[in-house]
């Protein structure tokens, strides 16, 4: 699994251990989506899909405006770290924001 997508997960957890009730359920879902997709690609060997990275992008960047700042950092670095990975793989531009 890449480093980026590591970091991504582990920001993640962290953000939902700063919350309850349904914006942590919303986290960890997101966070076992994620899981989901780097498993498949140690088991399969298939790295996750971009248009399915995107979309976790976007559901991390809706949540930022839904809690106080603390997990806003911890979700703001996933969402960074899951850009780089993108970014890295040539599925998206730097700079470039879904």
């Amino acid at each position: 699994m890449s480093d980026h997508l590591t970091n991504a997960r582990e920001e993640l957890q962290r953000a939902a251990d700063l919350q309850d009730g349904e914006t942590q359920e919303q986290i960890r879902s997101i966070d076992e989506g994620l899981l989901e997709m780097t498993e498949t690609e140690k088991t399969e060997g298939e790295t996750p899909r971009a248009d399915r990275l995107e979309e976790v992008v976007e559901k991390v960047s809706a949540l930022e405006n839904e809690v106080d700042e603390e997990p806003r950092t911890h979700l703001d670095r996933a969402r960074e770290s899951i850009t780089d990975y993108l970014v890295e793989r040539g599925a998206m531009e730097e700079g470039e924001e879904h």
